[in-house]
């Protein structure tokens, strides 16, 4: 790769697919209610709300990051609710996202086999960003995700919501999930511990 095409990688807006936005909507509106979801499109910037509108977001395709991070921001002040609408989100869209087809993957693997796999269910969804797993077995898991541009606060209790449904899904029981490190606006880089018996 040529040192022209990897800057202007670089510098491309960080995109997530289709799938997460979609899925934040059925979210908002079995968290919130329909009239909840009427206020948060409101908030909503106008390309964005015309995508949702018109009904022109398809979920294998590319969309800004940022679109994803508004809905965060637009949902808490649609609801009157902090960040703990964001874990919400996170739990609710993946059980959604799990329910259909994909459950029989959840059903049969270990939570340990599901957070394993974790690096490539991440990247058909996010264009930057990894997650390493240093630490996986039985019980307890340490997920470190690297350079994840574009991520904020809000997505970073999103993913904790989704990880804490991903391993409830796949039997998990008294999970808990924690950040060791970063979580916050602006970090691209953040640890969390997960446990569960």
């Amino acid at each position: 790769m040529t040192s022209e095409v990897a800057r202007e990688e670089e510098e491309e807006e960080p995109r997530t697919r289709g799938v997460p936005i979609l899925s934040f909507l059925g979210a908002m509106r079995t968290l919130a209610g329909y009239d909840a979801v009427n206020r948060m499109m409101g908030l909503l910037p106008p390309e964005l709300r015309d995508a949702i509108g018109h009904r022109w977001l398809l979920p294998k395709e590319w969309y800004p990051l940022s679109w994803y991070r508004v809905m965060h921001t637009a949902a808490q002040t649609a609801t009157g609710r902090g960040r703990e609408l964001s874990r919400l989100i996170g739990r609710e869209t993946t059980r959604a996202d799990f329910s259909g087809i994909y459950r029989v993957f959840v059903v049969v693997m270990s939570p340990q086999a599901l957070i394993a796999r974790a690096p490539r269910v991440f990247e058909q969804y996010y264009t930057r960003g990894t997650i390493e797993t240093p630490v996986c077995r039985a019980g307890f898991a340490v997920l470190a995700w690297r350079g994840c541009a574009g991520f904020d606060r809000n997505m970073w209790d999103d993913m904790l919501g989704s990880v804490e449904a991903l391993l409830e899904l796949s039997g998990g029981q008294d999970v808990r999930v924690e950040v060791l490190a970063g979580g916050g606006d602006k970090d691209e880089d953040t640890d969390m511990q997960l446990t569960w018996t």
